[in-house]
């Protein structure tokens, strides 16, 4: 964005925004400032930033390219848009999809990933990457007779579920599951299993190979075992109706009677740092002051009954066990997020139809 003789930029993979201040052709300051209140942070000396693209345009990369292109596809290349827009400089829709095209060897995610990273995988990813092997392969085979625009085979640009987990092993793994709930114990001593998974009930587990339970800690050696897994139940509730009813005479009325009832601490999240001032002021005006907390850890090291920190989480949830409740801005804003993801959801539809009708052929 331009605006006279200020530049503000939002860099791919940056936090925060930045905004140039300029005097004549010449940057006079660099600082930072919130997206939503527009104010100045803090300045910084410099600005790091990343390639706007994964692929290069340079007339090494169109070398490259071109090459690749040959060698990979039959017929006359200069039938190709994605061939003449690439020799031209051009990035056309859907060059991710040549990205192989572009190097000699391309990278995986696991590759970026230090090596004591810990992989958190929610509910069945093996069946999710099953049913996106299986839809892009239907797609492949829909459109793959193009001559202008000639596909890459699945294979060649995504990993298939025995590649993923074999990446996986090279590091410490949680698993996200549904898990029964715990069964009562009979009268004799012995305890009856539930196959029926309980509301909310979810449980994180480490696969345990041979000789591996010494290195968990007492924490993950609790629960239930099942084969190589460590199943430690983590039992979770929802939050209940704590949205501001701006009507009422006290909008905050439902959070303020869950932050009293509820027997443990709460942690509310706002979307980012300028939205988590505007909801502190706004609570303060009804008696609710909450203490800041900059992350996870610092809330879990305080004492506070109530903070507000910053963070993208989309639902809430009450850890039972810990008696730590975790509410959203998207709950406490309840009628203000329903707006915003319809909003999304028609754009979301609308581009949906472009791209089928960009698809249509005659015939």
């Amino acid at each position: 964005c331009v605006r006279g003789g200020i530049i503000d930029l939002f860099p791919m993979g940056s936090v925060l925004p930045y905004r140039l201040d300029l005097f004549d052709d010449e940057i006079e300051s660099i600082a930072t400032f919130d997206v939503d209140t527009q104010r100045t942070l803090y300045p910084v000396p410099e600005i790091r930033l990343l390639p706007a693209r994964e692929f290069p345009l340079d007339e090494k990369g169109q070398t490259t390219f071109r090459q690749n292109f040959r060698e990979r596809f039959e017929g006359d290349p200069s039938k190709s848009r994605i061939y003449k827009d690439v020799s031209k400089g051009i990035a056309p829709n859907g060059i991710e999809y040549y990205l192989p095209l572009f190097f000699e060897q391309t990278a995986t995610l696991f590759d970026y990933l230090p090596q004591n990273a810990t992989l958190c995988l929610h509910h069945d990813v093996d069946a999710a990457i099953r049913q996106f092997a299986l839809d892009a392969a239907a797609r492949y085979k829909l459109l793959r007779g193009d001559p202008q625009h000639p596909l890459l085979e699945p294979r060649e640009l995504f990993m298939d579920g025995e590649q993923f987990f074999i990446r996986v092993k090279d590091f410490a793994r949680v698993d996200v599951i549904a898990t029964s709930a715990p069964s009562p114990q009979a009268p004799d001593g012995t305890t009856s299993h539930s196959t029926k998974p309980a509301s909310g009930q979810v449980a994180g587990y480490l696969p345990l190979g041979e000789g591996n339970s010494d290195s968990l800690s007492p924490v993950e050696r609790v629960g239930v075992r099942e084969g190589s897994k460590n199943i430690t139940p983590c039992a979770t509730s929802p939050i209940p109706p704590v949205a501001v009813d701006r009507r009422a005479e006290v909008p905050t009325q439902k959070f303020a009677d869950f932050l009293r009832d509820h027997a443990g601490r709460v942690l509310l999240l706002a979307d980012s740092l300028g939205r988590r001032e505007i909801m502190s002021g706004y609570l303060k005006e009804y008696g609710l002051a909450p203490a800041v907390c900059e992350d996870f850890a610092s809330f879990l090291d305080g004492t506070e009954k109530f903070m507000l920190g910053v963070a993208p989480v989309q639902s809430g949830f009450v850890l039972d066990h810990d008696r730590l409740a975790i509410v959203t801005e998207g709950e406490l804003y309840a009628q203000q997020a329903r707006t915003r993801a319809s909003r999304a959801a028609k754009k979301s539809n609308v581009e949906g139809m472009l791209r089928d009708l960009s698809e249509l052929k005659p015939g």
